[in-house]
Parts: C-alpha cells; structure tokens; sequence
C-alpha cells in the first residue's frame, strides 16, 4: 500500500495528505514489524527455558510388535 501510495507520489505528483490510505499502510507496516519482533522474542525465551527441561526420549511400552528374524523371513 505505501509503496503504491510512494510511487504515485513521486512520478505523479499526487497529494499524500487527503489521503487515509497512508495512514493504513503506516499502521499494517508497525503492525508486522510488531509481530515480528514478537516471535523473536518468544522464540529466545523458549530456547532459554526449555533447554534444562528437554529430556532424552524413551520408549514406556511396547504394544503388538512383531520382529522378523533371519529364520522367519522366506
């Protein structure tokens, strides 16, 4: 949107300020760089907790597994 709104701008001499289009493109790009920003940080805060909890992965039970050895295949 402010892109469109740059370039009708700058090659046709358009006013900006009659225009809330402006105001809308200003606003949804603070709120992606918010979001963003957001998930970096929840990210690094994950990565910093979760590290000392993570344990190795072990298997409780086994249910109906059925191996083949080398003398029951054909």
């Amino acid at each position: 949107i402010t892109l469109y709104l740059t370039i009708m701008k700058i090659f046709w001499g358009m006013p900006l300020s009659n225009r809330p289009l402006l105001l809308m493109g200003i606003l949804l790009i603070l709120g992606g760089l918010q979001f963003i920003s957001l998930g970096l940080m929840s990210e690094l805060i994950i990565n910093r907790i979760n590290p000392a909890q993570r344990l190795p992965l072990s298997i409780e039970t086994t249910i109906n597994v059925r191996t083949e050895t080398n003398d029951e295949k054909p």
